[in-house]
């Protein structure tokens, strides 16, 4: 598992913890404290899975924009991108 999943599950873990021992402290009742904890465990992972689709949806219109970019490069010079892309093989070691 890569480091910085590993450090995000545990602020998250930490930041809940937190929340339900706020909670806990607070107020006298069960029902408060696990109310607490399953509103922080929800508004967690809705902000985790908000977080990485803005992020693959970011992503996406980039290379979408990238793309179309190019093809208009491609039909409005041709040759000069026949020549970019034979320098970006030779950078790479092919001839």
């Amino acid at each position: 598992m890569h480091r910085a999943a590993v450090l995000g599950g545990n602020d998250g873990l930490v930041s809940n913890f937190s929340l339900v021992m706020g909670i806990a402290g607070a107020t006298s009742g069960n029902d408060e404290v696990l109310l607490a904890g399953m509103a922080g465990l929800m508004a967690g992972a809705l902000s985790m899975a908000l977080g990485e689709w803005i992020s693959v949806k970011s992503s996406q219109e980039l290379y979408e924009n990238q793309m179309n970019l190019e093809m208009e490069e491609l039909e409005v010079n041709p040759a000069g991108e026949e020549k970019e892309i034979a320098l970006i093989y030779m950078s790479k070691g092919i001839s």
